[in-house]
């Protein structure tokens, strides 16, 4: 019994919130061949302060899968050290 997977869908902050817990096991992310430029664009993580390079979280490249002209990309985070 429990939860195995949770689909979490929001903006930046949200995705911050989960990544900064150290909740997420896996990252699903889209390409579309479309370029945007919007200086108000939001960021796919956003949070309330700069960290150094040193302490954010790596990913590891899982799969690629093409759909059409976009890119599916999975990630999984490496263990920090």
């Amino acid at each position: 019994r429990g939860v195995w997977r949770v689909l979490v869908e929001g903006g930046g902050r949200v995705a911050s919130a989960f990544e900064q817990s150290g909740l997420v096991c896996r990252y699903v992310m889209f390409l579309a061949p479309k370029i945007m430029a919007d200086s108000k664009a939001k960021h796919g993580f956003c949070g309330d302060g700069d960290r150094p390079l040193s302490s954010v979280q790596s990913l590891s490249l899982i799969s690629v899968r093409r759909l059409s002209d976009d890119v599916m990309l999975v990630y999984e985070p490496k263990k920090l050290r």
